[in-house]
């Protein structure tokens, strides 16, 4: 029991803190995470798209269906101007934290089978 409860102390505050920050309501850009992998928005968009995640709708990155309720995105509406001071009306889609955790996930698991591969490649 002793055990146990040291085990306890210490892996209840990464639990509460992997909590807190899977609630918050924070969102984060493209450009953002993709900075964390030393990449552009461009190439992680492409990476995304590559491997059936997102696609890209009228200028909006979109996640497909079988992403889209799992809370990874939040779709907002800004205001942009175009030719003429006229003001249109967009989406978009910025990465929750619980998204951002998916795309690190993902990241490393795409890392890796390149890694293997050109391991392979290289024999």
């Amino acid at each position: 029991i002793d055990k146990l409860e040291a085990q306890h102390k210490i892996e209840k505050p990464k639990a509460d803190y992997y909590d807190d920050v899977l609630s918050s309501t924070s969102t984060y850009t493209t450009t953002q995470i993709a900075k964390e992998f030393g990449m552009s928005a461009i190439q992680l968009n492409d990476i995304l798209y590559a491997n059936a995640i997102q696609f890209r709708s009228n200028n909006s990155w979109i996640p497909y269906a079988k992403y889209q309720d799992k809370g990874y995105t939040k779709s907002e509406t800004i205001v942009v101007k175009s030719k003429g001071e006229v003001k249109k009306t967009a989406m978009s889609y910025r990465w929750t934290e619980k998204g951002r955790e998916f795309i690190h996930n993902f990241m490393k698991q795409y890392n890796e089978n390149r890694n293997i591969s050109n391991k392979q490649q290289a024999i």
